[in-house]
């Protein structure tokens, strides 16, 4: 389970959805918890419960100086296929995927209920040991990792649920639910 990252198909209404975890914007950096990393789980009968660390999205870029030394030295010395191999996967760990956890913490908690008429429902918090939690967001079909080949990736739409804060927060919960050949339900808490 990453960050409690899933994709789920409603077979009365012919829906796949797709949630990729959880995104927070903390003093202008974005975290998630859909990272490939240590956390604690639990799966029981019908749920499942995931916690961890928010992970920081990586999201440096090359100033332009940079840039211009960089294709100095693909023309020089990166020509060696060593050399170039090397580098390039220095620079992809810098520029993309070197990242590291962060404070905040998550829980995302999932509930399988047909009875209900529910197909599942999703209850999610973030806290942090400050206020510093100015936007939240979840149900996002997206990816925020580096994917070696961009054959596999795949464009998914949709509505994702988002609250912003004037003040910043130090928590935030959210109760959701994807209702069985209906829609998706969001309650602030």
């Amino acid at each position: 389970m990453k960050g409690g990252a899933f994709r789920i198909f409603d077979k009365s209404s012919e829906r796949t959805y797709s949630d990729s975890g959880i995104l927070v914007n903390s003093e202008n950096e974005w975290f998630t918890s859909g990272w490939l990393a240590d956390f604690q789980g639990d799966v029981g009968e019908g749920s499942a419960t995931v916690s961890g660390n928010m992970w920081k999205v990586p999201d440096k870029t090359l100033t332009p100086v940079s840039n211009i030394l960089l294709r100095l030295f693909q023309m020089t010395l990166g020509r060696s296929t060593v050399v170039s191999l090397w580098i390039k996967e220095r620079l992809r760990d810098l520029l993309i995927t070197k990242t590291k956890p962060s404070s905040m913490r998550y829980n995302r908690s999932l509930h399988f209920n047909e009875v209900a008429g529910e197909l599942l429902r999703v209850t999610d918090s973030v806290r942090d040991q400050k206020a510093s939690i100015s936007s939240f967001s979840v149900f996002a079909k997206d990816t925020h990792i580096y994917v070696p080949s961009s054959r596999y990736y795949v464009n998914m739409k949709g509505v994702r649920f988002q609250k912003t804060y004037s003040d910043p927060v130090n928590s935030v919960e959210v109760e959701w639910k994807i209702i069985k050949g209906a829609d998706i339900v969001f309650d602030l808490k």
